[in-house]
C-alpha cells in the first residue's frame, strides 16, 4: 500500500495505523502553526507595521509568535477563539496540558464547581477561569465574579424623555409616559406622595387632608417659599388655629 490513499480506501486501513496517520499529521500541523508564527515574526521585525491577517489564524499569529499561545492549544481548540484568547498567556507547559485534555476546575453559572476537560467547558465558566494570563482557582473565580455584578448592578443608566411619542426610556426599556404617571398616582394614594410617611422621633398622630388640584398647588408654592418640608408646613398650620 502506498502513502497516498484514496478517500475509499480508509476503511480498510486498521485503527492502529489510523491513530499513526491522525497523530503525524497533528504534529506536522502545529510545527506548521508555530513556524507560521516564526515567519510573520520576522517580517514585523523588517517591517514593524506589517499586518496580520484579520480572520482565522491571523488574528492568532502575534500571539502565537510572542510565545502567549501554544501551537498545540490551537490545533486542540481550533473554532473556539474565545477560549484561546482567554488562556493567551497562560504558562505554554499549561496550556499544552489542557491541549492534551488536562482537566480544570471552574465555577459554573448556579456557582458550582465542574471538573472536566477545557474543551467540555461552556464559554460562561471559560471567561471566568482566565484572567490576564492566569488560571484562577475556584475561590478567585467566585470572587471575580462577585466584583463583576456588583460593577453591573451600580451601572448608570441614561433617562431620555421623548415628548413627541410621550416615552420614558431607562437604558433599553421603555414605557409611556401616562403608564409612569399612573403607576406614581396609585403609589402615593391618599397622600399624594410616593416618599415614605416620616414619624417624628417624639410620639405623635399622623393626620392626612384631602386637598383639591387648587389648593395642592397653592400648598406647593407656599412650602417653596418658605423653605419647608410640607409635613412641617402643615404642622404650623394646624397649631396656628388651635
Amino acid at each position: 500500500m502506498t502513502d497516498s490513499i484514496a478517500v475509499t480506501d480508509w476503511a480498510s486501513v486498521s485503527t492502529a495505523d489510523l491513530e499513526s496517520r491522525l497523530a503525524k499529521s497533528l504534529r506536522l500541523t502545529v510545527d506548521a502553526i508555530a513556524e507560521t508564527g516564526e515567519i510573520w515574526a520576522e517580517l514585523r521585525r523588517r517591517r514593524p507595521d506589517y499586518p496580520a491577517p484579520g480572520t482565522g489564524l491571523g488574528r492568532l499569529l502575534p500571539l502565537i509568535a510572542s510565545g502567549e499561545l501554544a501551537p498545540e492549544a490551537v490545533v486542540a481548540f481550533l473554532g473556539r477563539l474565545g477560549l484561546l484568547l482567554a488562556m493567551a498567556g497562560v504558562p505554554l507547559h499549561r496550556q499544552r496540558e489542557l491541549a492534551a485534555g488536562s482537566v480544570v476546575r471552574a465555577v459554573d453559572v448556579d456557582g458550582a464547581i465542574v471538573t472536566t476537560s477545557l474543551d467540555r467547558l461552556p464559554h460562561a465558566c471559560v471567561s471566568r477561569l482566565f484572567s490576564r494570563g492566569t488560571e484562577l482557582t475556584t475561590d478567585e473565580q467566585r470572587l471575580a465574579f462577585r466584583s463583576r455584578s456588583t460593577r453591573e448592578k451600580s451601572r448608570k443608566y441614561k433617562v431620555k424623555i421623548n415628548r413627541h411619542e410621550r416615552t420614558l426610556s431607562i437604558g433599553r426599556s421603555t414605557v409611556s409616559i401616562d403608564e409612569v404617571r399612573a403607576a406614581m398616582s396609585e403609589a402615593a394614594g391618599r397622600t399624594g406622595s410616593i416618599d415614605p410617611v416620616r414619624h417624628s422621633e417624639t410620639s405623635g398622630k399622623t393626620a392626612v387632608a384631602r386637598l383639591t388640584d387648587d389648593e395642592r398647588d397653592r400648598l406647593h408654592a407656599a412650602v417653596k417659599a418658605a423653605g419647608i418640608d410640607e409635613g412641617e408646613w402643615m404642622r404650623q398650620a394646624v397649631l396656628a388655629w388651635l
